[in-house]
């Protein structure tokens, strides 16, 4: 459960003198806010855009955050391969320089050029140090594997050949090559086991659960729950449940999803569970016939005429509150029409917060 606007919050509130109550207040509770603060919890994207709206805080266009974060995952993807195209890429994000420096993904640029300096650059091994407990997933075990990388082994440990085959499978699984992505990632499967890496056992586990999905989706099921087994921290329990979740989601196995949704407590993760509750709903036939008269709402959301959409939820939110589907369209409407003040004002289900 680690994300950087975490301490970007704590920092910019100290730096404008506010106390936890100021802050908090018409958002969250203080101790949820000091919760927030501490990185204990990842809190759903709502609440970072009030606190962020309120203190000021400022980031790229989520276009150009996507740009960046896709040149840094090519950029890793292509290093455990041993691309030749690897130099490319690489001044591609020396030249974004600034705008990595300014994006939500500046830790993984900070893995960027401490990879790139192969590693030698003491002054950005104690900067990310410095956020480790910050770290996403994906940018621990990037960390953690540049530390390994302080011995002698170099590109001959047996770390290093878990993350080429993991690197070849994720290569493979984007060509659609998904039986030789199926055997790259079993090689690396026991690697890991063999060099007793405990977060790349999980992560694999998900990975050849996810890949089953398209080769033999009845397989699926044991390896997320294998990856369950395996993981070291909530943030891989959760990925793993997520998936299994999501599997039983498409088997129209719905409370054996629900069970699992509700057991999430990573943010952005239990954030798209309560989307997917709310298609269950949708799905099972209790919602689409209420909305089925509104011809109006569908038109305006597909022409992207978001302010004339929001106006046509807020009645029919007014004609019956406790509609969980007309909720859901309410608070995503709010959010995306950035109307923040009167988000805070409304009360939502359990399963919409």
């Amino acid at each position: 459960m680690n994300d950087i606007r975490n301490l970007f919050i704590h920092q910019k509130r100290l730096e404008k003198g506010l106390s936890l109550e100021e802050l908090a207040d018409g958002i969250c509770s203080p101790s949820y806010l000091s919760r927030i603060e501490q990185n204990k919890v990842v809190p759903g994207e709502e609440f970072y855009n009030l606190l962020e709206t309120k203190l000021g805080i400022h980031y790229l266009e989520d276009q150009e955050e996507e740009r960046l974060n896709a040149m840094l995952d090519s950029y890793f993807k292509l290093y455990f391969a041993e691309d030749p195209d690897l130099p490319l890429v690489a001044k591609k994000i020396n030249n974004s320089a600034d705008q990595m420096k300014g994006s939500r993904h500046f830790i993984k640029y900070l893995l960027f050029t401490y990879f790139f300096s192969s590693f030698e650059n003491k002054e950005i091994q104690n900067e990310l140090k410095k956020y480790q407990d910050f770290m996403k997933q994906e940018e621990a075990e990037l960390y953690e594997f540049s530390l390994s990388l302080t011995m002698d082994e170099k590109r001959e440990n047996g770390l290093m050949k878990v993350f080429q085959r993991k690197a070849r499978g994720i290569r493979l699984m984007d060509q659609h090559h998904y039986l030789k992505a199926y055997e790259a990632l079993n090689e690396a499967l026991d690697l890991a086991v063999e060099n007793r890496a405990g977060n790349q056992i999980s992560s694999i586990y998900n990975m050849i659960g996810f890949l089953c999905m398209y080769l033999d989706p009845s397989c699926s099921q044991n390896f997320f729950e294998s990856a369950i087994y395996f993981a070291q921290n909530q943030e891989q329990i959760d990925l793993a449940r997520y998936n299994l979740a999501c599997m039983y989601f498409f088997k129209t196995k719905y409370e054996e999803a629900n069970i699992l949704f509700d057991q999430l407590k990573t943010g952005s993760l239990a954030f798209k569970a309560q989307e997917k509750k709310v298609l269950m709903l949708w799905q099972k036939g209790k919602d689409f016939e209420f909305l089925e008269p509104k011809k109006e709402l569908y038109q305006c959301l597909e022409q992207n005429n978001m302010d004339k959409a929001l106006g046509i939820v807020r009645s029919l939110w007014k004609e019956d509150p406790d509609h969980l589907l007309v909720q859901w369209l309410y608070k995503q409407l709010l959010i995306r029409n950035h109307h923040f003040k009167e988000l805070s004002q409304r009360s939502f289900a359990q399963i919409i917060q």
